[in-house]
C-alpha cells in the first residue's frame, strides 16, 4: 500500500472518529442510544471544566 493511500486512510479514520465530538446538542446523542425496557439515560452535568467521560 502506498504511503499516500495510508495517510488518506488514516485521515478518514480520524475524521470519522470525531463526528460525535462535533455535535452541538448533546441531548441528540442520548436519544440515539437504545436501552432495554425499564432503563433510562439523562445528562447529569455539562460544561464541567476538566471533566472526563
Amino acid at each position: 500500500m502506498s504511503i499516500n493511500l495510508r495517510l488518506f486512510t488514516l485521515f478518514l479514520i480520524m475524521t470519522a472518529s470525531c463526528i460525535g465530538c462535533l455535535a452541538t446538542d448533546k441531548s441528540l446523542l442520548l436519544e440515539t442510544i437504545s436501552l432495554p425496557p425499564g432503563f433510562s439515560i439523562s445528562l447529569y452535568a455539562e460544561n464541567v471544566p476538566n471533566a472526563r467521560s
